[in-house]
């Protein structure tokens, strides 16, 4: 599988003036695409979301199919210039380079409203931070919808 590139574009267009690109993170790991490969082929069989709460917020298992379309719906959805909150998305790319996860920031001026990491090895979300709610109550009904419409 040496025909994976790394992600070296951006998301957010130059005219978006609430969207910004964060710094690339890396993470100390090198993906084992097999096994990465063999959990996205499990979670096809799984419901299409299932959701729990955790201590700071909640977590989303997605199957597979949903996933692709949540990370859609979720990029098209944070890079919309109509978005009350500054957003900053975040890269992170194991050692070899590999998109491992996406991390949407979304804050008030310095005031943090949540962060959204999207584990794309997984097909899983951690939305996490002092106002997750609003994710699960505006921002995520939202993004269903745009799925829907597709």
């Amino acid at each position: 599988m040496s025909d994976i590139m790394p992600f070296t574009g951006t998301a957010a267009s130059a005219d978006l003036k609430n969207v910004t690109d964060g710094v690339a993170v890396g993470v100390d790991y090198t993906l084992n695409l097999k096994k990465s490969l063999q959990k996205k082929l499990d979670s096809t069989d799984q419901d299409d979301v299932i959701i729990y709460e955790t201590g700071g917020g909640f977590r989303l298992l997605l199957n597979t199919g949903m996933y692709e379309l949540f990370k859609i719906a979720a990029d098209q959805f944070f890079t919309n210039n109509t978005l009350q909150f500054k957003c900053c998305k975040v890269p992170v790319h194991d050692r070899q380079g590999n998109l491992v996860e996406t991390q949407y920031k979304l804050s008030s001026g310095r005031q943090g409203i949540y962060t959204l990491n999207l584990y794309h090895t997984k097909s899983s979300c951690l939305i996490n931070g002092e106002n997750a709610h609003q994710f699960t109550e505006i921002h995520l009904p939202a993004m269903l919808k745009n799925i829907e419409d597709r």
